[in-house]
């Protein structure tokens, strides 16, 4: 076992590019189990006491308190979040549905990271050049020269230079 396992090579993942493979298959979602609202699995089931309609608790809850008039956002009725009931049964539901199938609510990737995995581009900086006949080396140094001086720029090569 050993020996196989020294055999194959080791690949490396780089931990900046993104996934190629999903993570978990798709598991298809009963429909009963599915809030009207967020379109994902109940989370925290309740039941609307108007129309007894499920969704999830902080759904319904902000449904209500979101919409004008205090109106339930499954049947439109006023509803009042204070009413919102416990759907046991459906919370029972989700939790069996959970561990026989392994169902994760998916996470969207927050918009930080997809600026991340974008490869960063440098700005364009342009330099002048000096073959240019209007290039003028005093304006880079920030002073003027006299009018008719020609100011020649700095010897950089430090070739045969004494010290």
């Amino acid at each position: 076992m050993e020996k196989l396992a020294y055999s194959e090579k080791k690949v490396e993942k780089n931990p900046w590019l993104p996934d190629d493979k999903p993570a978990v298959a798709k598991v298809l979602v009963p429909t009963e189990l599915l809030c009207p609202i967020c379109k994902d699995l109940l989370k925290d089931a309740v039941m609307m006491p108007c129309c007894a309609g499920s969704a999830c608790d902080e759904c319904a809850r902000n449904g209500i308190l979101d919409s004008e008039g205090s109106r339930c956002p499954v049947c439109t009725d006023v509803a009042n979040p204070e009413e919102l009931i416990p759907y046991r049964l459906f919370r029972d539901k989700v939790d069996k549905f959970r561990n026989q199938t392994g169902y994760t609510k998916a996470t969207p990737t927050p918009p930080a990271q997809l600026l991340l995995s974008a490869k960063p581009t440098l700005p364009d900086i342009v330099l002048p050049d000096p073959a240019d006949v209007n290039f003028q080396f005093d304006a880079l140094v920030g002073h003027r020269a006299t009018p008719g001086v020609k100011v020649e720029p700095p010897n950089i090569n430090f070739v045969g230079v004494k010290v």
